[in-house]
Order: C-alpha cells, then sequence, then structure tokens
C-alpha cells in the first residue's frame, strides 16, 4: 500500500526518533493569523459592538457612530491598513 497524505481525523503513526512508535489523531496545521487578519478580525469586532447603536436614530452621537462605521468598512481598502486603525468616539 502506497503512503497517502493523512486527512484530518486519520490514525497516524508518528516515530519519535527514540524508536517508539506514537498513534496519535492527525491534525491539519493551522496557518497563523496575518497582521491583516488580526486588523479585520479587530474591525468586525468594531463593527459588531455598534450594530445596536446605529439602530438607534435619535442617539446622540449618531452621525458620528455612522462615520465611524464607514471608516471601518473602507479601512482595509485604505494605505494605512492594518497599521492605523480608525478611532472610536466616545458614546
Amino acid at each position: 500500500m502506497a503512503n497517502k497524505k493523512p486527512k484530518e481525523g486519520d490514525w497516524i503513526k508518528i516515530d519519535d526518533g527514540k524508536g517508539n512508535i506514537i498513534e496519535r489523531t492527525y491534525h491539519v496545521p493551522s496557518i497563523p493569523p496575518t497582521d491583516d487578519d488580526r486588523a479585520r478580525q479587530w474591525r468586525n469586532m468594531e463593527l459588531f459592538s455598534t450594530d445596536n447603536l446605529a439602530m438607534i436614530p435619535d442617539h446622540p452621537s449618531a452621525a458620528e457612530i455612522l462615520e465611524y462605521r464607514s471608516k471601518l468598512r473602507k479601512w482595509p481598502e485604505q494605505k494605512s491598513f492594518p497599521k492605523t486603525r480608525p478611532t472610536r468616539g466616545s458614546y
């Protein structure tokens, strides 16, 4: 039987280099998030945290909230992405 590349959840045998064979479940190695990934994750949380405020038309800071959310949505297309985050007001 030819060696095949394991899939997530397959049982595999690993030689630990000391003569021991270890059996375990194979897990696909994860790729660490990039700065862009972390920035988008932060942005998504900011949008989520202001969702309710954005739905209150007579909120004292309604215009400021909507402007902040607009900046968040446009941020990934800016040259400053992901280094300089849009700043939130004091609402």
